[in-house]
């Protein structure tokens, strides 16, 4: 059993070791001074799966495009929140939850963009191969949860908890027995989940065009339920009822275009002199309090505040003459390795 990680990186540089090991994922933002961030991760590599133990203060995760045609990773990864949570959207609209009443499945192979908030996670990263339904999530739930009121959410926390204790005592050789083993359970508790996906062909059709359509008419102040009924031909109640898992239409269309003004903000250059009111209105939001005050609910932080951030905020570096770095760089590996 290979384990790394722990709590031997020096206060002033735990963002940076952390924005580092985790660069195969995604893009870690600050959303304070980086120096003064709490961000620690103990990581076992159980044959080729990655369980790892992490704690983090907030801080904004971000999973581009150019991040998947640029990395060689695979994976789907299962995450669950004991404490905190991380909440945004993947890029085709389906929002992003993870929180301490479920256990998440998650496809990376998604673009997505969410706000970490202060948390202790425990995560396993799986090559997709060893997944017996990814086909099925990739396309019909790439992001889905069991909750742990459910006999799924139970079992599979039980055994995942119970294999995390067990994992400092393990030997390299107990290794395959225990991924394949756990993998076998998870598989297990997949199947059938998709069993009833034909008579929803449609509606899921449906729906991902109606999303499409508003992430293209964001900018548009009217846009609502009744652009929607008109665009696809259907009834009100209909709209309602899609969107009903998201919230409904209002908070899906207020989501994207925070979102949306949220990466707007972070990406403008230092000398730009775009004004706040100008992202806003490009975004379809026309009351400014009310937007500034949704943006901080939202974010943490202000429109003012994430204009004066970059998404490559200098960081503290990682000191490369301490014994932490050859962690982190394997670390790092774990996750480039992963498929």
């Amino acid at each position: 059993m290979v384990s790394v990680g722990g709590d031997n990186v020096p206060d002033n540089s735990q963002f940076a070791a952390w924005e580092q090991a985790a660069l195969p994922l995604f893009d870690s933002i600050p959303l304070k001074d980086p120096s003064s961030y709490s961000c620690t991760a103990t990581s076992y590599l159980v044959d080729q799966l990655i369980f790892t133990r992490t704690a983090f203060d907030k801080m904004q995760f971000v999973r581009s495009p150019h991040k998947l045609t640029d990395s060689s990773t695979d994976w789907i990864t299962l995450q669950y929140y004991e404490t905190g949570q991380i909440q945004g959207n993947l890029a085709n609209g389906t929002p992003l939850l993870m929180q301490s009443d479920r256990i998440s499945i998650h496809d990376f192979a998604h673009a997505y963009s969410g706000v970490g908030y202060t948390s202790n996670n425990f995560s396993i990263t799986i090559p997709r191969h060893l997944v017996a339904s990814h086909g099925d999530i990739y396309k019909e739930a790439p992001m889905f949860s069991w909750l742990l009121t459910s006999s799924k959410g139970r079992i599979l926390l039980s055994a995942w908890q119970t294999l995390w204790q067990e994992l400092p005592q393990a030997s390299q050789a107990d290794a395959p027995a225990l991924a394949s083993g756990f993998m076998g359970l998870l598989n297990g508790l997949l199947m059938g989940q998709w069993d009833e996906k034909t008579s929803h062909q449609l509606e899921h059709a449906t729906l991902k065009s109606m999303q499409d359509y508003i992430c293209r008419h964001l900018q548009q102040p009217t846009l609502g339920v009744s652009q929607l009924c008109q665009t696809f031909h259907c009834s009100r109640a209909k709209v309602y009822r899609l969107f009903q898992p998201f919230g409904g239409v209002k908070a899906f269309i207020q989501s994207q275009r925070l979102n949306g003004c949220y990466q707007h903000l972070c990406q403008l250059d230092a000398s730009s002199k775009l004004k706040i009111g100008d992202v806003m209105a490009k975004w379809g939001f026309t009351n400014a309090a009310h937007f500034s005050r949704l943006f901080k609910q939202t974010f943490g932080i202000t429109p003012s505040e994430a204009k004066e951030m970059s998404p490559l905020l200098a960081t503290t570096p990682v000191d490369k003459t301490k014994t932490h770095q050859s962690e982190i760089q394997l670390l790092k590996s774990w996750f480039e390795q992963c498929r």
